[in-house]
């Protein structure tokens, strides 16, 4: 029998919050989760795990201001990979009182940490909530993630 390493979840973002998580110092990752007992509970199953950043194929043209704003970098549609894994963070808690800037009002808030870039991104399907990438996205992150010298 092989000890195969377990599989890491995905989460979908819209971008550029993707980005602003992975370039930009983003520190929480907002979710209308409040009403959703099964997608927090999901989401306090991850804490303390390596959860796969997938960038959706939607980009949120009303985050591109407020991301100026509190960073001073404007990020453009072009400037995003969607439709792919582009990274991985750590999720480090859930909470509902997360304090703004970042932290939306009513909200569940995954507080991120530790975030990695792919070198190169991982074409894939998203899902709504965490959600299981086939064996060949799991296979190519973790090769890229030793490439960059990440053990998981």
């Amino acid at each position: 029998m092989t000890n195969l390493p377990a599989p890491l979840l995905a989460l979908s973002i819209r971008e550029p919050w993707g980005t602003a998580i992975l370039d930009l110092g983003k520190p929480i990752e907002n979710r209308r989760w409040l009403h959703s007992p099964g997608l927090l509970a999901q989401a306090r199953r991850q804490v303390g795990r390596v959860v796969l950043l997938h960038a959706s194929k939607t980009f949120d043209d009303a985050a591109v201001p407020f991301i100026r704003q509190l960073t001073g970098h404007r990020i453009l549609k072009s400037d995003c990979t969607r439709g792919a894994v582009i990274g991985v963070f750590t999720l480090t808690a859930v909470d509902t009182s997360g304090v703004a800037p970042w932290a939306a009002r009513e909200q569940a808030h995954l507080h991120v940490g530790s975030p990695i870039r792919l070198t190169d991104p991982i074409p894939c399907r998203g899902a709504l909530g965490f959600f299981c990438p086939d064996d060949t996205v799991q296979e190519r992150v973790r090769r890229q993630l030793a490439a960059q010298g990440v053990t998981l």
